[in-house]
């Protein structure tokens, strides 16, 4: 069994009043050598991010625009491994996850705020973020007893910082989306 490459994309869209914010993470996932037990194997994959946002909010006689985007692209390797199966005669789980830490891209959000005092507008200011991190996705598990494709979509609510002057009430919409190629191919070692 190997992974021949795969696709990987996560959105995420966080909302509140004045204020809202769209990420889409791409993983492109290269292919692996013979899957085998006891034994993890390291896949070159590469990240990318886009988005944009924007924030509209006022505070006494003070009001904040902003407008902003994102973007960016970075090496994410992945590892992939067996699980070992806990009953006897029970397939295996394939488990692919990152193999990397907080991914960062310098300058990977820039864009404008405007602030009014008192109905006087001041000197717009950049907003150019110099690092912008994104928490390594979760373990996907393909279970070879199942079979079929190594592909699937969730959907879940966050909690937590995942965007850029995110408001502390905001609501974080994430779906994930996957599909992976496999291939037992002759001459691989029996799982």
């Amino acid at each position: 069994m190997r992974i021949l490459g795969g696709e990987i994309e996560c959105k995420i869209h966080t909302t509140a009043a004045g204020y809202s914010d769209e990420q889409t993470h791409h993983w492109l996932i290269g292919g692996s050598g013979a899957i085998t037990h006891n034994q993890i194997l390291h896949i070159a994959a590469t990240w990318s991010v886009t988005g944009n946002g924007k924030l509209a909010e006022t505070q006494g006689n003070q009001t904040r625009k902003a407008h902003w985007n994102t973007q960016g692209t970075k090496p994410a390797p992945m590892q992939v491994r067996l699980s070992s199966p806990t009953v006897p005669a029970t397939p295996p789980t394939i488990i692919l996850e990152s193999a990397h830490s907080q991914l960062s891209v310098p300058n990977g959000i820039t864009g404008v705020q405007q602030l009014t005092i008192g109905g006087q507008p001041q000197t717009p200011g950049q907003i150019g973020l110099q690092a912008w991190e994104f928490t390594p996705f979760p373990v996907l598990l393909w279970n070879l007893k199942v079979g079929g494709p190594f592909a699937g979509q969730t959907n879940m609510t966050g909690s937590g910082a995942v965007a850029p002057m995110q408001p502390g009430n905001a609501h974080i919409q994430i779906a994930w989306l996957w599909d992976i190629k496999l291939d037992n191919r002759i001459g691989d070692p029996p799982l």
